[in-house]
């Protein structure tokens, strides 16, 4: 089944306790023409969905693609920069595009400068996450860590029910993220060649490139 956003916000809403409260739609900004609920759900959608992507390696938002070469070159260093992919959400990995399929060290043979990819190396391919903005291939496991990520952030502002908060926090810290990051560990899916320090960097920051660390947090935000 394919879902929008509209359903996981939905989804979201019931498991909060506000089912009643079903949105039809979402606004293009806050607007008091619509509901409480369906403004709470546009200002933490996008955040939502873009900590859930950074959160593992999700086997339906992984995509390759080469990398195209600037014309500016780096003044010193190194000999290319090529341009991250503009849907581009977590790089995972840089390989060789000359039949070899060899990964590349990150640090030693290739970084991130902004949002460019600089090496030595003229022809890479880049394995990453996707933004996922269309939901169409979206498996069931990651719309399930969607609307559960999401509605921690709608429980307080809905409920003022700080317990419940803390009980979803759980159920996606014990149940549902580590049930994901499992099914996604054997189902076709390879491990990435990168230093493990290097992937705990990107939850917390990856200069140029829109990533957010997935931090269970209290984040009770309210409409302004």
């Amino acid at each position: 089944m394919a879902y929008t956003p509209v359903q996981v916000c939905n989804l979201a809403l019931a498991k909060v306790g506000d089912e009643s409260a079903q949105i039809t739609s979402l606004p293009a900004s806050i607007d008091s023409d619509y509901s409480k609920e369906a403004n709470l759900c546009f200002k933490f959608y996008e955040t939502t969905l873009r900590e859930v992507l950074a959160a593992t390696e999700w086997n339906c938002a992984t995509t390759r693609k080469a990398l195209a070469v600037n014309v500016d070159k780096p003044v010193f260093g190194w000999e290319y920069s090529l341009a991250v992919p503009a849907d581009c959400a977590r790089p995972l990995e840089v390989t060789a595009n000359d039949g070899t399929d060899r990964t590349f060290r990150y640090r030693s043979e290739w970084d991130i400068e902004g949002n460019d990819v600089v090496s030595n190396h003229e022809v890479l391919w880049m394995k990453y996450i996707k933004n996922m903005s269309d939901l169409s291939t979206a498996d069931s496991l990651f719309i399930k860590t969607l609307y559960t990520s999401l509605a921690i952030k709608l429980a307080y502002p809905l409920t003022e029910d700080r317990n419940l908060v803390k009980d979803l926090m759980n159920e996606l810290a014990t149940d549902v993220l580590p049930e994901a990051r499992r099914v996604n560990g054997y189902t076709g899916h390879e491990v990435p060649a990168i230093d493990s320090s290097w992937l705990e960097a990107t939850y917390s920051s990856f200069s140029g490139v829109p990533v957010q660390r997935f931090d269970l947090q209290d984040d009770y935000g309210t409409i302004g």
